[in-house]
């Protein structure tokens, strides 16, 4: 793969991932404006910005980078405690992020150039002066060196630190980029190669850094490796110019001497795990100890350079002569380094702040705590695994597996030919046994591919706090938004086009629903509006309510409106109820609006809400009350895919219809349909409704409708927009799983049909769009 074709990768890869983050945003922002005092939602919002811009300047994203590093930055001072959330603030921090979005999926980023400058000079309006980019310039040299500090830190990631996307080496890159920086590895627990598994890591690092940024933008490197790794860090402030820093030969000596005791304590390790002495090892062993005993000549360490020299003297004769060395030996070697480890402890407990620089691993279980400041280290976060799939591939298998579904309906069929035609009854038997596993089989495998496909409708819904709150701020209204159900899930393709039909529909509660506060007041009404947008499950269908607490619709005003537009005659606004009139709402062209706006008033929508919901084969209701609120529900199917379905048949032909447009199926007495110049109804539970003949509706050129009814009449009682109908077929043949294939661009405008299935033996039925057909 050459370069282009992975950055190319990197890009998209990022877009998918920044894609979550800016969502993410949008949810925490509106969060943080109502707790601005909150430290974890604060730092939840900084982590989101910093990920962004971080992994958008690795992906190539160099102009979105710099200009999330502004947004960042207005967040970070708010953790630092030199800021308070605002609510003006979270209007610039939304707008900033919406732009975020725009730089991400901008073909030329440079168009977006002076909108970029606006809002970062708006945001600039907030920071405090000694962090503006003009003051930052303003800084002299003195001032700037008198505020370095000298930070000792320590990073262990943790070993499986890779496969969190993380570079190590990075993380040390980013910390040299602060100051100056002196790194030291520590390579102690890197295995032999046999050993080794690269996709470990074995490294740990001292470094050691001088800089005039706050310990927070230290602290900062570490974010997203905190919880994972073990971290230590150790500030003091370095000496102004013209200060003579006194010289501390005991801290130069600690530090040798930490180093030297954790070499020390991985060869003794390999020397207590080995049952015969490694020359090798010995070797190197003897060779730090003589490193060691210099240092402390060097210093004056009498005490220590006599324990060494015992070492020595112990470790010598075995390495001249070639012998082995004893346990004898080895147990005065481990006591040697003990009493050792416990004199530089004693040694390091009497040191000032300023000069303990590292603590090795070997001296920390026992050490009492000193002022450092200590990242707490946490126990990993397990995240359950995953994986991103093209929905091409996605897609492919979730048809074969419909497929196969729909194929093991063959084997019913093939064992009664068997039994009837061939007089095989005992192979049928077995056939349909084998049909029945297969089946079992096949029914698992649907329900887990589908579930791959569904979505918790939490991914639509987190859309609209923000459209509320824009709204309720342009408009001076207090509005809340409540949402409930948020984890019902939905076929992937539903929630991807049910997106629209609610941003109406939570638009218009919100602009028209919702009264002005002093208007609500005098209606007796809390001053605060409540939406409620509200999802659950019902039989195989899932129900989604939008739900207001505001002035409602005025059915008369409806129908006046509808006069005024010629869109009904004033007879057939005359017999209309006020349920009735209430659909007057979902004509193309209609609105109650008194004037046009930026949100809504050109009378584009509820038609177009209500053909996108049938399109989805779902239905929409809608009640109100003058004064007291409106609620809207759509009812779709879970699932495009592979749906169940009532397989009927007429004249001879075989339909389906979609299960979840079924109310009930009945067998009705012919004395209880009703006709009436040339129309048909039926009365079943106290219930009037009007009924069509499945095969009068279909019936070819030159077929004359029937005129009478059979005793008992098959009747499927279907709910759509329109209200409750019944549809008189011949028989119900029973319940079939099917998959839906559009039908061919020839037939697009036949929209009795929803589309066509193949069965179990191969004929092809259709499936019937209730909406469409009546």
């Amino acid at each position: 793969m050459d370069i282009a074709t992975l950055q190319v990768k990197m890009r998209d890869a990022f877009r998918v991932e920044a894609t979550d983050l800016l969502a993410e945003l949008d949810s925490s922002m509106l969060e943080l404006e109502s707790r601005p005092q909150d430290a974890d939602l604060l730092n939840r919002v900084f982590r989101a910005i910093h990920t962004i811009k971080g992994s958008g300047a690795t992906a190539g994203f160099n102009e979105m980078a710099a200009f999330t590093h502004h947004v960042e930055e207005l967040f970070d001072e708010a953790r630092m405690g030199r800021l308070i959330i605002t609510h003006e603030m979270i209007d610039l921090a939304l707008q900033a992020k919406d732009l975020i979005g725009q730089l991400l999926e901008s073909g030329n980023p440079g168009e977006l150039e002076s909108t970029c400058a606006q809002v970062v000079e708006a945001l600039a309006k907030f920071l405090p002066e000694s962090v503006k980019p003009s003051s930052r310039s303003q800084l002299n040299a003195g001032s700037a060196i008198s505020q370095r500090q000298r930070h000792k830190i320590f990073f262990k990631p943790h070993a499986q630190v890779f496969f969190s996307g993380t570079d190590p080496i990075n993380l040390v890159d980013e910390l040299c980029t602060l100051g100056n920086a002196k790194v030291t590895g520590q390579i102690k627990r890197i295995p032999s190669l046999e050993n080794l598994n690269p996709e470990q890591c074995y490294l740990a690092w001292n470094i050691e850094l001088v800089s005039s940024q706050p310990i927070a933008k230290v602290k900062e490197v570490f974010l997203f490796v905190e919880d994972e790794s073990e971290i230590k860090i150790e500030s003091r402030l370095e000496p102004a110019p013209g200060e003579t820093a006194k010289a501390d030969p005991l801290a130069d000596f600690l530090n040798i001497a930490g180093q030297s005791l954790e070499a020390l304590d991985g060869f003794l390790s390999h020397l207590r795990a080995s049952k015969e002495s490694d020359r090798d090892c010995c070797k190197n062993y003897l060779r730090i100890l003589k490193t060691f005993q210099a240092a402390a000549y060097r210093q004056d360490q009498q005490e220590a350079a006599a324990l060494l020299e015992e070492q020595i003297h112990l470790l010598e004769p075995s390495i001249t002569i070639g012998g082995s060395l004893s346990d004898e030996s080895k147990g005065l070697l481990e006591e040697g380094f003990q009493q050792l480890a416990a004199l530089i402890k004693s040694l390091r407990e009497h040191q000032p702040f300023g000069s303990r620089l590292e603590v090795p691993s070997i001296l920390q279980a026992d050490t009492a705590s000193a002022p450092a400041v200590d990242v707490p280290r946490k126990e990993p976060v397990r995240v359950a695994p995953s994986i991103r799939v093209d929905q091409d591939k996605l897609d492919r298998l979730i048809q074969s597996a419909g497929q196969l579904l729909v194929a093991r309906n063959a084997f019913p069929i093939l064992a009664k030919k068997l039994a009837l035609e061939h007089g095989l009854s005992g192979m049928g038997k077995e056939v349909k046994d084998a049909g029945d596993h297969i089946s079992r089989i096949a029914e698992d495998l649907q329900a887990a591919v589908m579930s791959i496909r569904m979505m918790p409708i939490r991914t639509v819904f987190q859309r609209f706090p923000r459209l509320v709150r824009d709204i309720g701020r342009a408009q001076g209204k207090e509005v809340e938004l409540l949402l409930e159900g948020e984890d019902t899930e939905l076929d992937k393709t539903v929630i991807e086009q049910i997106a629209d039909p609610l941003v109406h529909l939570v638009r218009n509660a919100a602009d028209h629903g919702i009264e002005p506060p002093d208007v609500r007041e005098q209606a007796g009404k809390p001053r605060t509006g409540k939406v409620t947008l509200k999802a659950y499950n019902q039989a195989n269908n899932v129900v989604i309510e939008v739900v207001d607490d505001g002035r409602g619709m005025d059915p008369a005003r409806l129908k006046q409106k509808a006069l005024e537009k010629g869109l009904i005659t004033a007879s057939a606004a005359a017999a209309l109820d006020d349920r009735s009139a209430l659909e007057l709402i979902f004509l193309p062209g209609l609105s109650t609006a008194e004037q046009v706006t930026g949100i809504s008033g050109r009378g584009v929508g509820m038609d177009v809400v209500r053909s996108n919901i049938s399109q989805l084969h779902g239905t929409t209701t809608l009640e109100s009350r003058l004064g007291g609120g409106s609620k809207i529900t759509i009812t779709l199917p879970a699932s495009l895919m592979v749906s169940k379905g009532i397989l009927v048949e007429a004249k001879g032909e075989e339909y389906v219809f979609p299960i979840e447009s079924v109310v009930q199926m009945v067998r009705l007495e012919r004395d209880r349909i009703h006709s009436h110049e040339q129309a048909h109804f039926a009365t079943y539970r106290n219930e009037v409704f009007p009924v069509l003949r499945l095969a009068d509706h279909f019936a070819c050129a030159g077929q004359l409708p029937a005129t009478s009814w059979p005793v008992e009449v098959p009747l499927a009682i279907v709910q759509t927009n329109k209200g409750r109908t019944g549809i008189a077929v011949d028989r119900f043949i029973g319940q079939v799983e099917v998959i839906v294939k559009p039908m061919g661009r020839e037939f697009a405008e036949i929209a009795a049909f929803q589309g066509t299935t193949i069965m179990g033996d191969g004929r092809v039925a259709l499936v019937i769009n209730p909406a469409g057909f009546i």
